[in-house]
């Protein structure tokens, strides 16, 4: 078996009962904030009279608290992801050499890094899903429909969100995680010149990965597709969303 079969598929072993938690987590999110909702549009349901108040003021009130479920999502999300990181970190050191405790989970990047993901992940997951129920809202009044219409109607994007959305947000993070804790273990250890892109290969992988699979490039330093690992938070979603790719350490400057 190949060098990088091999690589990948650790990772795959690895990453997957990390996404099943992950995504169960999130399910859960998704199931309160659909209670919330609901409860909201009992609470205040719409006027048989559209005089008596504006659309924009009952949609503000049938939605969830995003400011609020910002910080219960992030505060949720973040062990998930420290743990991701610190399996991939400690794996990666042992690999080099560096024994089992050689990774420092507690360095300041890396609680930075854990903390900066689970916020902009969760700030962007509700802004996500607030956009799904403003359209959903929308067409409700316009349709005249009832509370039970409108609960109905808003459980659809809670549904969708349980069933697929959960699954894709799990095995992104769980990506940029593993990911970041290999290639900052490689800077830890002091050992590793970069690493070689290694792309899953199959009908799924995107072409823009596939054009890179095999390049490499310095630790610090992006890829051909601007990301500097696999999963990368700065780099463009159409880059990160659902990425199973992986990265070959190397110790010097590929000849």
């Amino acid at each position: 078996m190949d060098e990088r079969e091999v690589l990948w598929k650790a990772f795959i072993k690895r990453h997957a009962p990390a996404e099943k938690k992950m995504a169960r987590t999130m399910a859960g999110l998704f199931n309160q904030q659909r209670a919330e909702v609901a409860a909201n549009i009992k609470r205040n349901p719409p006027p048989k009279s559209v005089d008596k108040v504006s659309n924009s003021d009952l949609m503000r009130r049938w939605m969830f608290d995003k400011e609020a479920w910002d910080r219960t999502m992030a505060e949720a999300m973040r062990p998930h992801i420290e743990q991701s990181v610190e399996q991939a970190g400690k794996a990666a050191m042992r690999e080099i050499g560096g024994g089992n405790t050689g990774y420092d989970i507690d360095a300041k990047k890396v609680q930075a890094f854990i903390t900066r993901k689970a916020t902009k992940s969760a700030a962007l997951i509700n802004r996500t899903t607030t956009n799904f129920l403003d359209y959903n809202f929308r067409d409700a009044l316009n349709d005249g429909e009832s509370a039970t219409d409108i609960i109905a109607r808003s459980g659809q994007v809670f549904v969708y969100s349980k069933r697929f959305r959960s699954v894709v947000i799990a095995r992104t993070e769980t990506t940029a995680a593993l990911n970041f804790g290999d290639i900052d273990a490689d800077r830890q250890s002091g050992e590793i010149w970069g690493n070689e892109w290694v792309a899953a290969m199959d009908e799924r992988t995107r072409l823009s990965h596939m054009a890179i699979n095999g390049t490499t490039a310095e630790l610090g330093i992006e890829f051909g597709n601007g990301l500097q690992y696999p999963g990368d938070p700065l780099g463009r979603a159409a880059e990160v969303i659902n990425c199973r790719c992986v990265l070959l350490r190397l110790e010097k400057k590929p000849q």
